[in-house]
């Protein structure tokens, strides 16, 4: 409609699909049948649609309630779990996501070079995710990733035809400065509480009461 004789205004966009970008309380409003209405209490919904619109990133309802649930979950997984359980809550999605075997191997053994936590082996692709676990509050420091990389150096001369990949899973916010330092420089992916209940996230809980 021009309304430019009232006052001026300028096209800021246009077609843009009402499914797919105005929330609730924009597209309820936007159904009303008269001529005018005051929409400054919509603001915010507007400048939402618009951004999305412009970014090209419809309303997606898993991110957001994946965006809104993962501060929840990982808040839940630092009261209740305890070192042991989240090893096994490591194990429980490798075993999700498909791996052959997943085991904890044993604390002490013989020779016993470096730790790792948690070895997955998806047979199909012939590769071994091995893990580093730290249930951690606040930041990890390096000492996980020099026990990684120390684990990794005793293996890197083997030759059985399979793939290795070396992991640190923490339940803490982040990492220490120098923990992503080294692990860029040795090539160990690093995982924090927040991503990692993100890939928690991803795969569904319905068997989640069977991980321990």
């Amino acid at each position: 409609m021009d309304i430019g004789f009232l006052r001026q205004v300028k096209l800021i966009a246009k077609d843009i699909p009402r499914y797919e970008f105005a929330d609730s309380a924009l597209t309820s409003r936007m159904k009303i049948r008269t001529t005018n209405a005051n929409i400054n209490d919509l603001e915010n919904s507007i400048r939402k649609a618009l951004s999305a619109f412009h970014n090209n990133k419809p309303i997606d309802l898993k991110a957001q309630i994946v965006d809104k649930s993962v501060d929840i979950w990982h808040s839940v997984i630092l009261a209740e779990l305890n070192d042991d359980k989240f090893e096994k809550l490591v194990k429980w999605y490798f075993d999700q996501i498909g791996a052959t075997e997943t085991i904890i191997p044993s604390k002490n053994y013989a020779d016993k070079v470096g730790d790792v936590d948690v070895i997955a082996t998806f047979e199909n692709i012939k590769t071994i995710i091995n893990v580093q676990v730290k249930y951690y509050k606040g930041e990890t420091s390096d000492w996980a990733i020099r026990q990684i990389k120390d684990f990794s150096q005793s293996k890197e001369n083997m030759f059985d035809g399979y793939s290795r990949q070396y992991w640190v899973v923490s339940s803490s916010d982040t990492f220490s400065k120098e923990s992503y330092n080294q692990a860029k420089e040795h090539n160990i992916l690093l995982i924090d509480g927040k991503q990692f209940v993100r890939m928690l996230l991803d795969i569904g809980i319905e068997s989640l009461e069977n991980f321990v």
